[in-house]
């Protein structure tokens, strides 16, 4: 099972405990994206602009991901980071036990913690 077969999105879904209508799919591909809005996704088609290359989009992207922390204590934490791919750039923002999709959500737009906030990792 693959993309685009809608019963892929629906497993997807299933496995990370996400009801599909509040699942964002972005691609390049519009068989993919007619795949996941079949599925009940929402999915915006992402492309190139005119005469603009991959590297000069690549600066304006900015990725959301969770990354998993096991404390001494044995106590797992979900940490929310955005990823600027131009900079390479990762910015904490939320640290929590129970993340849920409206957690996730309000600290996107608490532009006190959002991808502008200072606490940046730059790694090497």
């Amino acid at each position: 099972m693959a993309e685009p077969a809608p019963a892929f999105f629906a497993e997807a879904a299933r496995r990370i405990g996400a009801e599909r209508s509040a699942i964002l799919f972005i691609d390049d591909s519009e068989r993919n994206i007619e795949g996941a809005r079949t599925a009940g996704l929402m999915a915006e088609h992402w492309s190139f602009e005119a005469g603009q290359d991959a590297v000069g989009q690549a600066h304006a992207i900015i990725a959301c991901d969770f990354l998993v922390v096991e404390t001494v204590l044995l106590t797992r934490l979900y940490v929310l980071v955005f990823i600027e791919h131009g900079t390479r750039r990762l910015h904490v923002a939320g640290v929590t036990a129970r993340p849920t999709g409206a957690w996730a959500a309000q600290q996107a737009r608490n532009p006190s913690t959002g991808p502008s906030a200072a606490s940046c990792w730059t790694g090497p």
